[in-house]
């Protein structure tokens, strides 16, 4: 148990040193004329869609009725090289985002999961970050000792502070996942979109003095494969890689009770 709790103690550290990212670092958006805000801001939203739709599962399995599942997730997302030497993510080469998820089974193949997050971002800004999102898991096909094979739609909720000047984003995921149990192993795989939006909000622009108000959308597809092991009972933890627009890695350790 010891071993266990300076394992979940690493992870955290991890992830929310990953986090710490200042508002300079991510630039101001007043700075931009009306016309130059979609170019900046196209970055920003598909990097936060792609920390939100990481991490969704560990298994395209589901937890029986009542069976439940209570762990923590960490995202961390790479800013590709086009991005992070002009704009708003200069200088910024990775991005984490730390999760606290818990998940239960229900009737009819379905599976609810919740997701929350929230933490000051640095030292240097005022306000949190935070994150608020579910998930519901429906298995397609769900046969004993055949690959499982699911269907995930997550909304996510992702509140910044004032300094960032993009308010609140709001990411859908629409994903499918196949899996399959290998004694104390998973191998599981899927693939999907993540639709990111933000609405924009200025006083004024750096070629303006009118108020401006716009929301921007992108879309990302996706693929992910990965890996669960369960090296006690109850106990499972998890690795997986997704590549896209951003690529990201997904790290997970959770109690779970099927």
């Amino acid at each position: 148990m010891k071993r266990l709790t300076i394992t979940v103690a690493m992870l955290l550290s991890m992830f929310i040193a990953a986090t710490t990212i200042s508002a300079q670092e991510l630039g101001n958006l007043e700075t931009y004329a009306e016309n130059e805000l979609g170019a900046a801001v196209e970055p920003v939203i598909k990097l936060f869609g792609s920390l939100a739709g990481a991490g969704l599962v560990n298994t395209a399995d589901l937890h029986g009725i009542a069976g439940f599942e209570v762990g923590i997730r960490g995202n961390l997302s790479f800013v590709p090289d086009k991005y992070k030497n002009s704009g708003p993510l200069n200088g910024v080469d990775v991005v984490g985002l730390p999760l606290l998820q818990a998940s239960v089974g229900l009737p009819a193949n379905i599976e609810i999961t919740g997701r929350i997050f929230n933490m000051a971002v640095s030292d240097d800004t005022d306000g949190n970050v935070t994150v608020i999102g579910g998930l519901v898991k429906y298995g397609l096909f769900q046969a004993p000792l055949l690959p499982k094979i699911s269907i995930v739609v997550a909304y996510h909720a992702l509140m910044t502070p004032d300094e960032y000047d993009f308010g609140t984003f709001s990411v859908f995921s629409l994903k499918g996942y196949v899996s399959h149990n290998f004694l104390f192993f998973t191998v599981y795989g899927g693939a999907g979109i993540d639709r990111a939006s933000s609405k924009i909000s200025l006083a004024q622009t750096a070629n303006s003095s009118n108020s401006f108000e716009k929301t921007y959308s992108e879309s990302s597809t996706n693929g992910t494969v990965g890996l669960t092991v369960s090296p006690f009972p109850f106990i499972k933890a998890n690795a997986d890689y997704s590549f896209g627009n951003f690529k990201s890695l997904s790290f997970g350790l959770s109690l779970s009770f099927r």
